[in-house]
């Protein structure tokens, strides 16, 4: 023990302070609107105080008793407020002494809403077994104790994790049954969490209705309520969303203001999601340099805050402006480290992704039997995960293989076929198929071309993806063989 008997009383009384005032910070967060600021200021003003006395508690928690109770208490009592001034890797450390505390002193309320934050925790940092063990821990705990909120909190996480793994089917049911118990008992913040959940699954299966009616009523949810933070998420969402329908001008709109609130509570992320959508605005636009510019910033903070989803998304994005700028070696760089992250933590949409671009940095050097393999895998693992994500993306990769085949007629058919589908990118769209429609025309001529592009609009998706799949592999094949 560091300090004499005799100054615990004074040392105790000190904990428990700054325990209350977090405590009345945290009372005001919830309340929203004002109050938000408010309780970061609050919590600004005697952060360094409260850092230093949690790890007071924690040090001392194994030998007394009420320390035990301080080191649990100090983050039951922050909630969120800690998402906001820690990073995940700091909020773990915090949150895995309060579990093993909680336990020590059987506080089963507690250890459930510990284990609930962790389960957040890991997910945000990719670690989805681990999230996914946390959370099913927390769900035996809730239902033993009846706790409906924590029961929904649990499936949420869960279904969070199966949604990463690209289970969309399960994730949906998960979010499907919180969301059930969520409207049963009125909790407004849980219907809005579901909502978004079922939102991103609509997302990846093409359901655009779907994914904007719960969009639309989970902005209406934050709106009623004051979560600021919650509004500026779902500006965001909108943004991405008007960036697909070519609305940059209104997606800017969306995106300053969505910046300005997520400054004012210091969400570092928050502001780091903003600014990597600024960049593919800009990007967009054909501004290049401001593109790189705030994806830059946007790369920079995620490593700050060890956020393994953020790193993958903008060093894709500078993989794709690499991609733009006909500069392949530094886009195969950037994929190639995107697919390593995302083969560890298992993320079905960034290996997709990164399958993607590393296929496109390979046929821009012209090194088509060095990216057939990538179209394959990432043919094979959207046919698996039943997604509509990236399946323009990944056509369009093969049309470029059938033209550097010299197959051009194939690659104009497959081109109609990427023109057809809704959630085409807009990079894709915009800025790779018109170069290659304009070399294929030099190539069959206007009336060819345009016969071939009606002719692959006519086709199944389903039904190019599934021949595309077992020409590719029996190439693959032939390939092997021969070598």
């Amino acid at each position: 023990m560091n300090a004499a008997p005799a100054l615990y009383p004074k040392q105790y009384r000190l904990a428990w302070h700054y325990l209350d005032k977090l405590r009345t910070a945290n009372r005001a967060y919830k309340q929203g609107d004002e109050n938000t600021f408010y309780s970061l200021k609050l919590v600004a003003r005697d952060w360094p105080q409260m850092q230093q006395w949690q790890a007071w508690s924690a040090e001392r928690a194994a030998q007394q008793h009420e320390a035990a109770v301080l080191c649990s208490a100090y983050p039951y009592e922050a909630g969120e407020l800690l998402d906001l001034m820690m990073t995940p890797t700091e909020h773990r450390v915090w949150r895995e002494s309060a579990l093993a505390m909680a336990q020590r002193i059987h506080d089963a309320a507690a250890e459930t809403a510990h284990l609930l934050a962790l389960g957040e925790i890991y997910e945000k940092l990719d670690q989805y077994a681990l999230a996914a063990e946390q959370a099913q821990t927390a769900l035996i705990l809730a239902r033993r104790l009846n706790d409906l909120s924590s029961i929904s909190r649990a499936l949420g996480v869960l279904g969070l994790v199966s949604l990463r793994l690209g289970q969309y089917a399960e994730a949906d049911a998960l979010f499907a049954e919180g969301l059930a118990i969520c409207r049963a008992t009125r909790d407004q913040e849980g219907i809005a969490r579901h909502l978004t959940g079922q939102a991103h699954v609509a997302h990846f299966h093409g359901d655009p209705k779907k994914e904007w009616a719960a969009y639309d009523e989970v902005l209406h949810i934050h709106r009623l309520s004051g979560n600021r933070r919650g509004v500026s998420e779902i500006l965001n969402t909108l943004a991405e969303n008007e960036m697909y329908r070519g609305k940059l001008d209104e997606s800017v709109e969306h995106l300053q203001e969505a910046l300005r609130v997520r400054q004012e509570l210091n969400d570092r992320l928050g502001v780091a999601n903003v600014l990597a959508n600024l960049g593919r605005v800009a990007i967009l636009r054909k501004e290049f340099a401001a593109g790189k510019s705030y994806t830059e910033q946007a790369l920079e903070i995620c490593r700050q805050m060890d956020s393994t989803k953020g790193i993958v998304a903008n060093l894709l994005t500078l993989a794709g402006t690499g991609l733009l700028e006909e500069d392949f070696v530094t886009a195969v760089t950037y994929s190639e480290e995107t697919l390593s992250i995302s083969r560890k933590t298992g993320n079905a949409v960034g290996i997709v992704n990164s399958l993607v671009y590393l296929a496109y940095g390979l046929l821009g050097q012209g090194d088509g039997v060095r990216a057939r393999p990538h179209l394959l895998e990432g043919i094979q693992i959207v046919r698996a995960i039943d997604s509509t994500f990236l399946n323009a993306e990944l056509v369009t990769g093969v049309a470029v293989l059938r033209l550097q085949m010299r197959d051009p007629l194939t690659a104009a058919r497959l081109i109609g076929v990427a023109q057809t589908h809704r959630n085409i990118h807009p990079v894709t769209h915009k800025m790779v198929i018109p170069p290659l429609l304009a070399t294929l025309e030099k190539i069959l001529g206007a009336e060819a071309l345009a016969a071939a592009l009606e002719a692959g609009r006519s086709f199944s998706f389903a039904a190019v993806l599934d021949t595309l799949s077992a020409e590719l592999a029996a190439e693959e094949a032939a390939s092997t063989k021969d070598n």
